[in-house]
């Protein structure tokens, strides 16, 4: 005999579930445990797993029910299947067994003897295990399956045993696929629902209300296709099926019912919190409750937690709202309560919000928000969102939060971003006015929630406003005060640093940072100190103290991270110094890798404007500088409309892109472009350049020398503006003075690593500069990209312009005269004048260099 026998029919309509049954397949262990409450398909995929099996695999189906619980009743019902399977042979040691209270104590030694004389492995499936009730059963088990080699054993059961304890898993290598394991994945809902007229919608509320449970979701399918009505009434009717919740109502108080009735008011029940609201006899009622196939065990960070059905737990705590009316909230508030401090926070503020009690809800999140945002990002923007329109004026701590995770969303539009942010700014200020009523922890968290909203609204200056306000809080707060942060207090000094660093504050945003490292690494947060050390990377690598940024992005690269650190938000300011690191030594290729691993973020990443940065520098060292044009104003111009940036920030983009216009031989439009933000230096500096390529070294000594003066500014700032100045001043100062300047301006470059003040200086200029002051330049500019010599865009007069731009779509020399209103003539003429300054011989190649230069102005 070969194959399983007695293995039952598959039932008409299951979906195959291979991801479960490759599972079951490539376990090599003694023991796989398949344990859900009733409904879940366990059977079902024991039957899809058993068909699967080779031809030759010997084993049986062994079905129990209530008369095979005792150690006798057990064995003997196995030994009968296998005798009548034909694998247990008439007058084989194993055939030969007959199980009794006689010889109970040599049982499972003789059971082992008939395995060993088997003479091949043997798979056996117990089926209904939770049935059986003896704990000599669960001994004879565990001691055959350390004992005999051949033998598997597949278990199917609604509870949980002590075969799933640590130790008997480790030393039988124990597979488990629990309930959680057993609900419909999305890929199995659409399969079910196939061939079905069910808006994607319904079933996908169909799935949540469910929680993916089996039986109930096919159920559903099956009366919403037969034009069941609405899914409430269809839920309500399967539920009352499935669990008799119709009977609840008559049903008499009982200990059992009481216990039931108070553990549903939260979707997970963790042991401590079943004793907390279920009294003294709180496990032995969910055992009874388990084996009534409506919930079941499993395991939740380590530690056992009872699990409702969505249905059940949806029927008593309807039950209990109806019986208890009052006590419903406290038993809720209680268990949020217990929950918290348990840990659990996320289930905790869940039932804050199905509670309806916000300030319970803030007062629970805030100490765990960091988890909170970590974690369970999306899924607390939907608590969140329940709230109704007036809490914001009396909660502005969770108005806060909602604009911070709103902003989190790559669809939010600027306008909704401003209708929720100036709600929640003003109740803060309400809220922060009443000052004798606020603590110090309070008034801290409105005013970094209140900072935290301007920088999401552009307001920049107002943000740095309310962070040395905070900042003044954090500076005297004691250990209490902090501790009443939570976790969330390394993230506090990061958004306070963030803020000082948009300012252009590097020193204190870089202090700031130290101070959220080492909290972080106190309170055993890896996430926030990856975040702090990318802050104080990015300050020295801005600054251009890109010695010091290398070393620090080194280091952080060697040390053991959080899996997947480096692509994520908190990973972003380690990506972006390590970018500009790269450009120092104009390797576009890693900078442009480097920030590539923030495209999931950087439609709503706040670094935005240093990535865009990074990639535009990139294009100017590539020479591709009309695409490095385009793609800047777009990023601009659509982040623009969402909110603003620091003005420090502007500066440094509009710098940016009037050196890509500067690179193209734009000088004027770049001046235009630079004027309303000359008083930032990466601007001033920019003007420095027009300038020198507009023949004006005076006016580029009078941009450059101020800041080549300002011995507080960053290195690399004050290398360009040094290096700028000697440039300017080859012609109008003293070779001793231009010296100078030159060997300050690369001795700084030298120091600190820097490359790229150099590149931005124009090379005729600066080599002007190393003749006047009697310098050699040899090898100093190898590998150097000359960005601002090549090619200059050819001189067209503006009727040459259009002209030519008219070309583009009327190609017919009759048909542009018509339109310019000027002769045939005088268009060819015009024509060739053009393209003999183009250096063109035809119009594709004519319109395409003008493409190229910018010159048909559709690059604005």
């Amino acid at each position: 005999m070969t194959g399983l026998v007695f293995v039952p029919r598959r039932i008409a309509g299951a979906i195959e579930r291979p991801r479960l049954v490759d599972r079951l397949t490539a376990h090599d262990g003694a023991l796989a445990i398949v344990r859900a409450p009733g409904g879940a398909g366990k059977t079902s995929l024991l039957v899809e797993w058993a068909a699967s099996l080779p031809a030759d695999r010997v084993g049986a189906w062994i079905a129990l029910d209530a008369s095979a619980t005792t150690q006798t009743a057990f064995w003997t019902r196995v030994l009968e299947t296998l005798r009548d399977g034909g694998i247990a042979e008439p007058g084989s040691v194993l055939g030969s067994i007959t199980p009794s209270a006689e010889i109970a104590d040599r049982l499972r030694a003789q059971i082992l003897r008939g395995l060993n004389r088997l003479g091949t492995q043997l798979t056996l499936v117990l089926d209904d295990f939770h049935l059986v009730e003896d704990a000599v059963v669960l001994d004879d088990l565990e001691w055959l399956l350390a004992n005999a080699p051949g033998l598997r054993v597949v278990i199917a059961t609604r509870t949980l045993s002590r075969l799933e304890d640590p130790g008997v898993r480790a030393r039988l290598d124990v597979l488990v696929i629990g309930f959680d394991e057993l609900t419909f994945d999305a890929d199995e809902l659409a399969r079910v629902s196939r061939g079905v007229a069910i808006e994607p919608a319904r079933l996908r509320e169909l799935h949540e209300r469910v929680g993916g449970w089996p039986l109930a979701t096919r159920a559903a399918i099956a009366e919403l296709a037969e034009g069941g009505g609405d899914l409430d009434r269809v839920l309500a009717r399967i539920r009352s099926a499935a669990v008799g919740a119709d009977s609840l109502e008559g049903a008499p108080d009982s200990p059992l019912l009481d216990a039931a009735l108070r553990l549903a008011v939260t979707p997970l029940v963790p042991e401590g919190l079943a004793a907390e609201l279920g009294g003294p006899d709180a496990a032995e009622h969910l055992g009874e409750l388990e084996r009534a196939g409506i919930g079941g065990w499993r395991s939740l960070r380590g530690a056992r937690v009872f699990a409702f059905h969505p249905l059940v737990r949806e029927a008593l705590r309807e039950e209990l709202a109806r019986r208890r009316p009052r006590e419903l909230a406290a038993v809720r508030r209680k268990a949020a309560e217990w929950l918290a401090s348990d840990g659990a926070i996320f289930e905790a503020v869940s039932l804050a919000a199905e509670l309806g009690d916000w300030e319970l809800f803030m007062r629970l999140a805030r100490p765990r928000l960091g988890t909170l945002l970590l974690t369970h990002r999306r899924e607390l923007l939907a608590l969140v969102e329940r709230a109704p329109a007036g809490e914001a004026a009396r909660n502005p701590t969770l108005a806060m939060l909602r604009v911070i995770l709103v902003n989190a969303l790559p669809t939010s539009t600027g306008r909704r971003l401003h209708a929720l942010g100036g709600a929640a700014i003003a109740a803060a200020r309400d809220r922060l006015s009443t000052r004798s009523s606020r603590t110090d922890a309070e008034r801290l968290w409105l005013l970094v929630g209140t900072m935290g909203v301007q920088r999401i609204l552009g307001r920049y200056e107002q943000s740095l406003g309310s962070a040395r306000r905070a900042l003044e809080l954090v500076d005297r707060s004691g250990p209490a005060e902090v501790e009443a942060l939570g976790d969330f207090a390394p993230t506090i000094l990061l958004q306070l640093g963030s803020t000082f660093l948009y300012a252009g504050q590097g020193d204190t945003a870089a202090d700031l940072a130290s101070r959220a490292v080492e909290l972080a690494e106190i309170m055993d947060r890896p996430w926030s100190a990856v975040h702090a050390e990318g802050l104080r990377t990015v300050v020295l690598a801005t600054r251009g103290e890109v010695r010091a940024a290398r070393e620090a992005v080194e280091r952080l690269a060697a040390r053991v991270r959080p899996e997947g650190w480096r692509h994520s938000y908190s990973g972003s300011l380690h990506a972006i110094s390590e970018a500009v690191v790269a450009l120092e030594r104009f390797d576009t290729a890693a900078a442009l890798d480097a920030v590539g691993r923030l495209a999931a973020h950087e439609r709503t990443i706040e670094h935005w404007p240093m990535i865009a940065s990074i990639r535009a520098t990139a294009s100017l060292m590539r020479g591709d500088l009309l695409n490095g044009e385009h793609a800047l104003r777009r990023v601009m111009r659509e982040r623009g409309a969402r909110a603003g940036t620091s003005p420090m920030m502007r500066g440094m983009l509009l710098s940016v892109l009037a050196d890509l216009l500067i690179a193209r031989g734009d000088t004027a439009r770049a001046r235009r472009l630079l004027g309303p933000s000359a008083d930032q230096p990466a601007a001033r500096l920019a003007l420095a350049r027009v300038e020198l390529l507009a023949g004006t070294p005076t006016r580029a000594a009078e941009a450059a020398g101020v800041l080549a003066n300002d011995h507080r500014l960053s290195p690399r700032i004050h290398a360009e503006a040094l290096l700028l100045s000697a440039a300017a001043s080859a012609r109008l100062a003293p070779p001793r003075t231009v010296g100078e300047l030159l060997d300050d301006g690369l001795a700084l470059t030298r120091e600190h690593e820097l490359g790229r003040p150099i590149m931005m200086v124009p090379r005729r200029a600066l080599l002007d500069a190393f003749a006047a002051a009697d310098r050699d330049p040899t090898g100093l500019l190898d590998g150097i990209p000359d960005v601002f010599g090549r090619d200059a865009p050819p001189q067209l007069t503006p009727r040459e312009l259009e002209v030519l731009a008219a070309l583009r779509s009327s190609p017919r020399i009759d048909d542009l005269a018509e339109r310019l209103y000027v002769s045939s003539n005088t268009v060819k003429s015009q024509l060739r004048s053009a393209y003999r300054k183009l250096g063109a011989s035809s119009r594709d190649q004519a319109l395409a260099i003008a493409h190229r230069h910018g010159l048909l102005g559709d690059d604005d």
